[in-house]
């Protein structure tokens, strides 16, 4: 039976709440997941994140939930830079930061194989941009995977991904957030459209669960 235990670690900003959800027997890897936009009531306990950590769990990953800035009871305020992080200017949005804190803590509390990161809607945007600095981490993924990158709503900025990284996106047809254009420009992007559903994954959760599946087992579109 799988084990979840919450607790805090350091962030940028104060703070951070982590869950971490271990599996029966022996871990295989690690998935961090990234939740959607806090203003929109947002966190880590997101029905979306729900059906990603349930497709995993049974796979033997080790699921790394958390809560960006101002969320549950991380410190912080949502969409805001601390002192430190605008003197430094390294990065943005600022919720990069606690991602990379979550990296941080994992790398040097926990043993995990190269992780597998999740984002959901604005997690999407978050781990995008967060990309280039998880590769220079001292555990970088293996795997991303953007869930309903609102790519019409929010500003995806050209990146040339390493090809150590495996990147792919998913998305319902009729999600009004998603540009589906915008991955032509973006080749080292596997894409998973679902015929269907929306940003919420209404009525589609099945189809989510078994596109991760195949992400995961690399199976081909």
């Amino acid at each position: 039976m799988a084990t979840s235990q919450t607790h805090h670690i350091p962030g940028p900003a104060g703070q951070l709440e982590m869950r971490l959800t271990e599996p029966e027997g022996t871990s295989k890897g690690t998935a961090v997941l990234c939740h959607p936009h806090p203003l929109y009531g947002g966190s880590m306990h997101d029905r979306v994140l729900d059906i990603c950590a349930q497709t995993l769990v049974p796979l033997g990953i080790t699921i790394a939930r958390f809560n960006f800035r101002g969320v549950g009871t991380s410190t912080g305020i949502s969409g805001r830079a601390s002192d430190e992080e605008r003197q430094r200017q390294a990065y943005s949005p600022p919720e990069v930061g606690d991602l990379l804190a979550v990296i941080d803590h994992l790398a040097e509390n926990t043993n995990p194989l190269p992780p597998v990161f999740i984002g959901y809607s604005f997690g999407a945007h978050v781990l995008w941009h967060a990309l280039e600095k998880l590769m220079d981490s001292h555990i970088p993924p293996t795997k991303a995977i953007f869930v309903a990158p609102p790519t019409r709503a929010m500003p995806f900025h050209d990146y040339t991904p390493s090809a150590d990284v495996d990147l792919h996106a998913i998305w319902c047809s009729d999600d009004d957030y998603v540009n589906p254009g915008w991955f032509a420009d973006q080749p080292s992007v596997g894409t998973h459209p679902i015929q269907g559903g929306d940003h919420f994954f209404s009525s589609q959760e099945h189809a989510l669960s078994a596109a991760l599946g195949d992400i995961l087992a690399n199976k081909p579109d």
